[in-house]
């Protein structure tokens, strides 16, 4: 769920309290995030079908759907990190059919195939244990989640709009029309859906083509800065630590999750990590923090620093340690999908290859990068990433942890006096 998109950020601890700012009902916005083209005449999206969605990996989405063909009804997916339409061979496997529950009534003249809610009650209770949180958050209706709906244009060249509605109130206010696409009216709506995350995807067109968009969450901003304003009453008067945000990583790179490993300080004062990127084809962004100038510094992508990107190739993540020896700060890349991968894809055979780990060499001095090269091609992950200055070895820990499918090995690898190694050279020892 993306709601953390707006709030990862490197943070300090410092005292803080809820300012008015928090507490702030943001207007709804309904951004544009992507299109795509799914068909075009004499094919059209499918009003009786009925799309369901999936989280595939952290903050990806993917919405399984169908369209009319003269040869009948086909299968489609779609997701948000591909942002592409992959054919399906045969009808997918749809999530478990849950118990049927009472639902609200419509909005007074919506389709079904035109409405959604996003119920997020479950999710809210899932992460508060505690009930007087619970109560809190259903003072300020926020267990009630929203609901979104379409509404077709009344002509070939009136766009169709985007309704939101918000508990307790059933009545729709307009967050947009229907962008164009390619200077093409989207008038009729097919169906609209919202994603795990909130996203609004709406399958739309004209007489000539079939358009999928997908909407920014609408009250995103709302939702995190109640949830911030909500958190900070309820622990009033309590002992706890807060965090001071001295920067965003996603307004660095939209690919970084998170930081998964210890984050180490250098020699020169600065923290050094690297992030988890759970995307299909983009690695994790490295970053340094720099405590003198109070910034966020971006180094790169592990894939680009070690030299192993290619677009179709699973790309890198950091899941290992970062480690200083000799002025240098070494960091290595993983398999983000620890050799699965949960992208569509139309056939199993089209599945991406992962590359290996890559060593890259940061120095300190210089402030360049380098990459040293794969020692173990093909093979998920170096986790562990260790060394000894006075014969400036490397140690590697191959493999994910005891009992995993892949074999736990430690090896030592000799740095030669540029330092390199080379991966067409004597095969690393193991320890």
């Amino acid at each position: 769920m993306r709601l953390a998109a707006k709030s990862l950020s490197l943070v300090v601890l410092t005292a803080c309290s809820a300012t008015a700012a928090e507490r702030a009902d943001h207007p709804p916005a309904a951004r544009l995030k992507h299109q795509c083209l799914v068909a075009s005449a004499p094919e059209k999206g499918d009003a009786e079908g009925k799309p369901f969605s999936r989280l595939i990996q952290r903050g990806y989405e993917a919405i399984w759907f169908t369209v009319v063909s003269a040869n009948g009804v086909r299968w489609v997916v779609y997701d948000t990190a591909q942002q592409k339409i992959v054919p399906v061979g045969s009808e997918p496997e749809k999530p478990k059919a849950r118990a049927p529950k009472e639902e609200p009534p419509l909005p007074p003249g919506v389709k079904p195939s035109h409405f959604d809610r996003w119920a997020s009650g479950d999710r809210w209770r899932s992460a508060f244990k505690q009930a007087k949180l619970e109560d809190v958050l259903a003072g300020a209706n926020l267990q009630e989640g929203f609901g979104c709906s379409a509404r077709d244009g009344a002509s070939a060249n009136d766009p169709a709009q985007i309704l939101l509605h918000r508990p307790p109130s059933a009545e729709g206010v307009k967050l947009c029309s229907l962008e164009p696409f390619e200077g093409q009216t989207l008038h009729a709506v097919y169906w609209l859906r919202l994603m795990p995350s909130g996203d609004i995807a709406v399958l739309a067109g004209n007489a000539k083509v079939t358009v999928l968009q997908v909407y920014e969450n609408p009250l995103l901003d709302t939702i995190c800065a109640q949830w911030n304003a909500l958190l900070n009453e309820a622990f009033k008067g309590e002992p706890v630590v807060k965090a001071r945000c001295v920067g965003s990583l996603y307004a660095l790179s939209p690919y970084a999750d998170r930081a998964f490993d210890a984050i180490p300080v250098a020699s020169d004062g600065r923290a050094y990590f690297g992030t988890m990127p759970h995307h299909a084809s983009e690695s994790g962004p490295v970053f340094a923090f720099d405590p003198k100038q109070d910034k966020l510094i971006l180094l790169g992508d592990i894939g680009r620093l070690g030299g192993v990107h290619r677009p179709d190739a699973v790309p890198q993540m950091m899941h290992g340690n970062a480690f200083e020896m000799n002025g240098k700060v070494y960091f290595t890349g993983q398999d983000p999908h620890y050799g699965g991968w949960d992208f569509p894809v139309a056939k199993r055979e089209d599945k991406p290859r992962y590359p290996g780990s890559p060593i890259v060499e940061y120095d300190l001095k210089t402030q360049k990068a380098r990459a040293l090269g794969v020692p173990f091609a093909g093979n998920p992950g170096i986790f562990r990433i260790s060394g000894d200055p006075k014969r400036s070895v490397l140690y590697l820990r191959r493999g994910y942890h005891r009992g995993h499918e892949w074999p736990l090995a430690w090896f030592a690898i000799q740095l030669d006096a540029n330092p390199h190694f080379s991966p067409a050279g004597p095969a690393p020892q193991e320890r």
